[in-house]
């Protein structure tokens, strides 16, 4: 049984209180074990469409159908920016002509926290010029962490 010397509930709302808590507990494991259970699905996938390609690779079977489906082999070649070339990249597409690829983004994480700090330096008020580009949202959630047992 819990310690009760910090709840300040009464003793009719503690089996739902206790009830719900358990719950949450349960389905916070059980949504932890879907996704360990879909990295592990993901992993084994990732792991046979390289073996079948491979194979078909090997073969040479660039498709074949089976069980009604057709299966084929497709090459695709993906190019990612150097992230510390950012600048550089810019600058190369705007010599030759290509800026309108160039957008500007902002990270929403980072930007909430900018928003967040500077409203609390403002008396938490979102400073006069953010206002007009920021939406505030609340929600309320539940920590859960051990509690020590006392000595």
């Amino acid at each position: 049984m819990s310690d009760n010397s910090e709840n300040n509930f009464t003793t009719e709302d503690a089996p739902m209180l206790y009830e719900l808590a358990d719950q949450l507990l349960k389905q916070r494991k059980q949504a932890a074990e879907v996704e360990d259970y879909k990295k592990k699905i993901n992993k084994e996938l990732k792991s046979t469409e390289y073996k079948l390609c491979k194979l078909m690779c090997d073969i040479k079977q660039t498709s074949f159908t089976w069980g009604g489906l057709r299966f084929t082999l497709s090459d695709t070649t993906k190019y990612s920016m150097i992230a510390d070339k950012k600048e550089e990249i810019f600058t190369a597409l705007k010599e030759h002509g290509f800026e309108d690829m160039i957008t500007a983004t902002v990270d929403s994480r980072k930007f909430s926290t900018f928003v967040r700090e500077q409203t609390e330096n403002n008396d938490w008020i979102i400073p006069e010029w953010l206002e007009d580009f920021v939406t505030p949202y609340d929600w309320q959630s539940c920590s859960v962490t051990k509690v020590k047992p006392k000595k």
